[in-house]
């Protein structure tokens, strides 16, 4: 029988999850064990450009039901996980989502981590009654909507306030506000997280505008205008293009993942994406390209937290350097973490645990801390118990004192904002908001 592309491609990713999931568990159990057994779910990606941090997760995530199995399990139960690739797309991870409805012995599930697949997965997850750990960058109206949702990440809200802090600091505020109207700033129209920023942006007084990509090419084209004018031009009239111009850095907020960021500046600058065939190794790896101008000197750029991915270094390279994200994951300095959780990372990982990973393990504690609680309650697990558990969970984590507010938000998470310099998306990390 003939199969065309589609049906073995489909095929391939329905194997591989198999396979993925069959790994897991099996890596999970325990030999002749009578005890009964339950299970917990993680949707991450696992091919692609989400294989890193599918990866880092899932050593997390895999590292804290270990440690659970190797205590005894939870109160006569054994546990398993079950991981699926939602290859970093909305409409796989709801078919994935759907396939954890399937198998009963889950009673709840970590992730995804990305905010278009958190949006895809919400209805499946919520008409499977399943428990669902967020840690990660999730809609705040979906965690409004969804009564099975626990979000381990701050809110959108306060997610974008931050980052519009941190774009008009007070050089760039004082002059661009000189004439007295209200300062302006350039927020991005792509991606999940522009609205929020637009938002945060109105609420702090600024004027948010859009960046005049096209106009800035019919400028250049017509007058030979390059440099920093470019960045400068806006859609408003010549007196707020005049006063954008005298500020001493433009700040711009983007509200896409990585790779919308790194489009959306090299598409501005006039530059190609550096991963593309025309860029040879060589000039990647040195970062060798021509920019009209440097970024950093011109432009306070800040961004989401999906921007905090290391394919945005990867496509676009110096346009990056200096872009501020704001997230709520932990700098992962190894030497300011337990001893037995990153030997015990490292002994499945082959490295050091990263940021997410200390927020996924933090997750599936919070979970498995859940689960028993319901069996404490209820002699066995379900799960609406589980579900009905977790807002009585607190817990103090890796990632700080973790409890929920009644929406399911996690209650003071932190804020921290990094800078991205050469390839390093984590450098100087900055503590905004200090969870408590």
């Amino acid at each position: 029988m003939f199969m065309g592309r589609t049906s073995v491609s489909n095929l391939r990713s329905a194997i591989s999850s198999v396979l993925l999931c069959a790994l897991l568990v099996s890596g999970c159990a325990w030999p002749r064990s009578t005890q009964p057994v339950v299970k917990i779910g993680l949707i991450a990606s696992f091919e692609g450009l989400g294989r890193p941090l599918g990866y880092e997760v899932l050593h997390g995530v895999k590292l804290a039901v270990r440690e659970r199995n190797a205590a005894g399990g939870l109160a006569g139960y054994r546990l398993a996980l079950v991981a699926l690739n939602d290859n970093d797309d909305a409409a796989h991870a709801a078919r994935q989502a759907r396939k954890m409805d399937v198998d009963g012995d889950v009673l709840g599930v970590v992730g995804p981590f990305g905010r278009a697949t958190v949006r895809a997965v919400a209805e499946p997850l919520a008409e499977a009654g399943l428990a669902w750990l967020i840690p990660a960058s999730a809609p705040d109206e979906v965690i409004a909507a969804h009564s099975n949702a626990f979000r381990l990440f701050a809110s959108d809200a306060d997610l974008a306030e931050a980052a519009i802090e941190q774009a008009m600091s007070a050089e760039t505020s004082a002059a661009v506000g000189a004439t007295g109207r209200s300062p302006l700033l350039a927020v991005g129209s792509t991606g999940d997280f522009a609205e929020p920023l637009r938002a945060a942006a109105e609420r702090q007084g600024y004027q948010p505008i859009e960046p005049m990509e096209e106009a800035a090419k019919r400028c250049q084209r017509k007058s030979g205008t390059t440099g920093t004018f470019i960045f400068r031009l806006f859609r408003f009239s010549a007196d707020e293009v005049g006063e954008a111009s005298e500020a001493k850095r433009v700040p711009l907020a983007l509200g896409g993942n990585a790779e919308q960021v790194a489009g959306e500046l090299l598409s501005l600058a006039g530059a190609s994406d550096i991963s593309g065939p025309e860029w040879s190794a060589e000039q990647r790896s040195k970062r060798n390209y021509p920019l009209p101008f440097r970024f950093s000197a011109d432009f306070i750029m800040v961004a989401g937290p999906e921007a905090g991915r290391a394919v945005v270094v990867q496509r676009a390279g110096e346009v990056t350097e200096g872009l501020i994200w704001v997230s709520s994951v932990l700098p992962a300095a190894a030497d300011a973490l337990p001893l037995s959780f990153v030997s015990g990372y490292q002994a499945l990982a082959g490295g050091l645990p990263g940021p997410n990973a200390i927020l996924a393990y933090d997750a599936a504690n919070v979970l498995l801390d859940a689960i028993k609680l319901d069996i404490m309650q209820n002699s066995r697990p379900t799960r609406q118990g589980v579900r009905a558990a977790l807002p009585a969970i607190h817990v103090e984590g890796l990632s700080g004192d973790i409890r929920f507010d009644d929406q399911g938000s996690w209650l003071h998470a932190p804020i921290f904002a990094y800078r991205i310099a050469g390839d390093d998306i984590f450098a100087q990390p900055q503590v905004l908001t200090a969870g408590r």
